[in-house]
C-alpha cells in the first residue's frame, strides 16, 4: 500500500511538473543567448540556474502567448544591443526583445512605458562658491549672464535648495555600501559619506533602487569581473561599478 502510495505521489509530481506555468521564465536575456549558443551549461554549480535561467535549463514549462503589445521581454535588451552582446537575426534572441530588434507585428501597439525611477538629483550649490552669495547679498550678481547663472546656479535660483550639502566618496568600494551594513562603521561613514546618505544627497537610494546584474554568468567565481569583455557594464552589481553607471 505505501509503495502504491509512492507512485501516486511521484505521478502527481510530474502531472504538475509539465504543467504551463505562467510565472516560468528566465531572470536574464543571457540565459536565452547562451542556450541559442549551446553555450549554457545548466548543470555549472557556479550557475543558480533554479533561479536565473529556470525556462531555458527546462526547470518549468512556459505557456504560450501571443503577443499583445510590442516589447522586451528583458530590460536589458538595449544594452545587449548597444554592447554588441546580441545579435537579433536570431529568432531567440528576436523573440526575446522584438521592440529593439524592431521585430513587432506594425499593427501591435508599443507598450507604454513605465514610470521612471526619480533620477538621482545633484546638490544645488554654486561652482564659483562664496563670490555668488556674495555677489547676491550686495545686489550685484548678474543672473542674466549665462556664464554667471552656470556658475551660480544656486544664488541665481537655478535649481531647488534643499539645504543638502555637497559630499563625495573617498573609496571606490563606497558605492557597495548601500548593499550591506557596513555604514553603521563610523570609520565607513567618514570615508563614504556619500553612499552612506550621510549628508542626504539620495545617492544610496538611487543605487538601492536601480543597480542590479544583467546576467546569470555574474555568479561566476574568479576574476570574472576582470577577464569577461563588458562584465563591468553587465554585472555592475557583482563587479562594484555601479557609481559609474548611476552616478550624476
Amino acid at each position: 500500500m505505501e509503495g502504491f502510495t509512492w507512485t501516486l505521489a511521484v505521478c502527481a509530481l510530474l502531472v504538475i511538473g509539465s504543467t504551463a506555468d505562467e510565472d516560468c521564465k528566465d531572470d536574464y536575456l543571457s540565459c536565452v543567448i547562451s542556450k541559442d549558443k549551446n553555450s549554457l551549461y545548466c548543470n555549472h554549480d557556479w550557475i543558480r540556474l533554479g533561479l536565473h535561467c529556470a525556462k531555458s535549463c527546462g526547470r518549468c514549462t512556459a505557456s504560450e502567448q501571443t503577443p499583445t503589445v510590442c516589447e522586451d521581454q528583458f530590460t536589458e535588451c538595449a544594452l545587449y544591443k548597444s554592447l554588441g552582446e546580441m545579435d537579433c537575426g536570431r529568432s531567440a534572441v528576436k523573440a526575446a526583445c522584438r521592440k529593439t530588434c524592431n521585430a513587432c507585428d506594425l499593427s501591435v501597439p508599443n507598450r507604454r512605458e513605465l514610470e521612471a525611477v526619480e533620477p538621482y538629483r545633484p546638490v544645488c550649490r554654486d561652482f564659483a562658491g562664496r563670490w555668488c552669495s556674495q555677489n547676491k547679498e550686495n545686489n550685484r550678481l548678474n543672473c542674466g549672464v549665462s556664464f554667471i547663472k552656470r556658475r551660480c546656479e544656486k544664488s541665481c535660483g537655478v535649481c531647488e535648495d534643499t539645504g543638502e550639502t555637497l559630499c563625495e566618496d573617498q573609496k571606490y568600494y563606497c558605492p557597495m555600501t548601500a548593499f550591506s551594513d557596513m555604514c553603521d562603521d563610523a570609520s565607513i561613514q567618514q570615508q563614504c559619506p556619500k553612499s552612506c546618505d550621510i549628508c542626504g544627497s539620495g545617492f544610496a537610494d538611487k543605487i538601492r533602487k536601480l543597480c542590479r546584474d544583467y546576467s546569470h554568468e555574474c555568479d561566476r567565481p574568479g576574476d570574472f569581473c576582470f577577464s569577461r569583455l563588458n562584465a563591468k557594464k553587465l554585472c555592475p552589481k557583482t563587479c562594484g561599478f555601479c557609481n559609474f553607471v548611476y552616478d550624476e
